[in-house]
């Protein structure tokens, strides 16, 4: 599969006209990879979903939302498929340091139950987190937006992304990141973040304690990843898009 990958990609790159990428990382990757001319190959942010952008909540569907997931007072969010590379399982070792400092913290995750789901929940077992780290599966699209703003703080420990549309969402909602330092990622955060060593259990718990310790340094980045998307609208990508075509 990975040799069937890359000979279409090397083909398709090759034959392209333009390329369009999200980040410097990936742009940099296509040339290693592909060997095509760099200059042909464009950089474009794509912004968060619409319903992100200016969301307006209501004030009583947050207790509606609490109350239909039963979620705790304060958690932690991890909205991400059981995919491998999601890397749930450092994660959750990493939320067992976590907890031992803040006892009423939660971890709750989102997404389908596949793949690398059982191997998670057998995990959480093992390290007694049952009633710490709970898993809803799916849940409403017209929910999640709540649950991002009801969090402390997003955490995103994957392995390999090109950009993390989770983290985009956040920051239109003005919700502090914990992102992993993996690939283009840290190009993504910037400055509106703060990244660990996804590959370090020890690393991840410190970062997440960093922000669960010092409430004014979380708000204060929350803000930061606002301003980091304040540009990032359909109608930027739909100009800069037309202007590639």
């Amino acid at each position: 599969e990975n040799v069937l990958r890359w000979l279409v990609n090397r083909a398709l790159a090759r034959s392209a006209d333009k390329i369009v990428c999200e980040s410097n990382f990936v742009k940099n990757d296509i040339v290693k990879f592909t060997g095509v001319n760099e200059v042909k190959i464009n950089i474009i942010q794509s912004p968060p979903p619409e319903i992100f952008l200016n969301y307006k909540f209501e004030e009583n569907q947050f207790n509606v939302v609490r109350k239909k997931y039963n979620l705790p007072e304060n958690f932690v969010f991890y909205p991400a498929q059981c995919w491998f590379h999601k890397n749930h399982i450092k994660l959750v070792e990493a939320f067992e340091i976590v907890s031992k400092k803040f006892n009423d913290v939660h971890l709750i995750l989102t997404g389908e139950k596949f793949y690398n789901y059982n191997n998670l929940i057998e995990r959480i077992d093992e390290l007694d987190l049952k009633d710490k780290v709970r898993h809803l599966g799916f849940i409403d699209y017209e929910d999640l937006s709540y649950l991002y703003k009801m969090s402390k703080f997003l955490v995103i420990p994957t392995l390999f992304e090109s950009v993390s549309i989770p983290i985009y969402e956040a920051f239109a909602l003005e919700v502090a990141v914990c992102s992993s330092n993996a690939v283009a990622l840290p190009e993504q955060v910037g400055d509106a973040g703060i990244t660990f060593n996804p590959n370090d259990v020890n690393d991840i718990a410190n970062k997440m304690i960093m922000y669960l310790s010092d409430d004014s340094f979380r708000n204060e980045k929350s803000k930061l990843g606002l301003e980091r998307v304040k540009g990032f609208n359909h109608e930027s990508y739909r100009t800069k898009l037309l202007k590639v075509l």
